[in-house]
């Protein structure tokens, strides 16, 4: 078993201070002989609003939140005290005026030896409460990144509103992540969902699920309270769904709450109930030529074991389905960007992966219109953002697209 420790704070926009709230938890979890210590998303910063952002970002070699944490770790690991920081940071984006949530991790040395960029934005506007639009000012990220070994097992990251998308929990599973960590800055108003969707992931995916979370109101420099509150709830999960640990509640003072990593205990566990194994044992097969015909490349690739051919239409139905979207210029040109075949309204597509590569094989060699003509396409299925089932019939779909523009989640 090893311990680590999940930090809870809450961040201003001064960079300096923050990193003053960063370090007293890093000393404190080293002093109890932690191995890791997770830190919340955004730790460097909450700034007043967008533009500020990106005033206020700094690259991790002139950050004084990142250059303070390096020369910390630096100075434990000369005196034998080592241990790693997973902390979530702005960064600013090479390709667009946006910055970057992004979670590094820093080895021993002080040195960030992994790095993931928050794929799924949060944008939501609260009644009577934020309006909080993350894409005006943050690039979403386009990769998974691959669970990476350390002290406490293989780790897969995630950030916030990721948690909210299973299907990233269980890839990382699906690559041997034994450690989820989702590190947050969460809403009040959706405050609930936090741990219950943690605890979700830790009995689905059988994994260890770290939480460290913002809490408080935050504030600005000159020490005025924003309308912004994180909900805190920093915890500890087993695979199990027990919380292990949690930190308190009742302040806004940065704290750490601890716990083991029993590897064994996993295993157990593992041994157990089979359920990932039934469910991901075809993930390692490749895509076929026609999947990524059909799905396109841009696409995030979340491995299925569901046949394409089930989300296609006959030459009838794909004729419906052309006619109707030719009638919203708005959706038709949101499933062109998604889809270069037929299309999809969501940004966040899954890529569905064939259990029948051997059957699909013989088509790879024939055009869209060949396959349409042969009929060798069943009714489509319009899923939602959260993949769940909500039209099988034209009626439906018809009913869908026609509410394109009042449909924020998209299809």
């Amino acid at each position: 078993m090893v311990l680590v420790a999940a930090g809870q704070l809450c961040a201003s926009n001064v960079l300096k201070d923050n990193a003053t709230a960063a370090i007293n938890l890093i000393t404190k979890a080293a002093s109890l002989k932690c191995k890791v210590l997770f830190l919340p998303e955004a730790s460097d910063y909450i700034a007043r609003n967008a533009q500020q952002s990106k005033e206020i970002v700094k690259s991790v070699s002139e950050s004084p939140f990142v250059l303070a944490i390096q020369k910390k770790l630096q100075e434990l690991h000369a005196t034998g005290s080592s241990l790693s920081v997973s902390v979530g940071i702005h960064e600013p984006s090479e390709t667009s005026d946006r910055v970057k949530n992004t979670l590094i991790w820093f080895n021993e040395a002080g040195e960030i030896v992994q790095r993931y960029q928050k794929i799924h934005l949060f944008d939501v506007d609260i009644k009577n409460g934020p309006i909080l639009k993350e894409s005006q000012s943050v690039e979403p990220g386009s990769k998974v990144l691959k669970p990476f070994p350390t002290a406490i097992g293989n780790v897969g990251l995630g950030i916030c509103y990721d948690l909210r998308f299973p299907e990233l929990a269980l890839r990382l599973r699906s690559e041997g992540a034994q450690v989820l960590t989702y590190p947050s800055a969460w809403t009040m108003k959706t405050g609930p969902h936090f741990q219950i969707l943690a605890q979700s992931t830790a009995i689905f995916t059988q994994c260890y699920v770290v939480m460290p979370a913002q809490k408080g109101k935050h504030k600005v420099e000159d020490g005025t309270v924003t309308n912004r509150e994180s909900y805190g709830h920093t915890c500890i999960i087993d695979p199990s769904g027990t919380v292990l640990a949690q930190c308190t509640d009742i302040d806004d003072v940065e704290d750490i709450c601890i716990a083991d990593i029993d590897l064994v205990k996993l295993l157990g566990i593992l041994q157990q109930h089979s359920t990932n194994k039934s469910r991901i044992s075809e993930s390692t097969k490749s895509q076929s030529k026609l999947t990524q015909m059909l799905f396109g490349s841009k696409c995030l690739r979340y491995n299925y074991q569901i046949d394409v051919s089930e989300r296609f239409p006959t030459l009838d139905q794909l004729k419906f389905i052309k006619d109707t979207l030719s009638m919203n210029p708005q959706c038709k040109k949101a499933f062109k960007a998604a889809f270069p075949s037929i299309g999809s309204a969501n940004d966040h597509v899954i890529d569905l992966q064939s259990t029948d590569s051997s059957a699909l094989k013989e088509l790879e060699s024939k055009s869209m219109d060949e396959l349409v003509e042969k009929h060798l396409f069943r009714p489509p299925l319009v899923v939602d953002w959260d993949h769940q089932l909500i039209a099988s019939e034209e009626s439906e779909l018809l009913k869908i697209l026609k509410n394109y523009d009042k449909n924020e989640e998209g299809l």
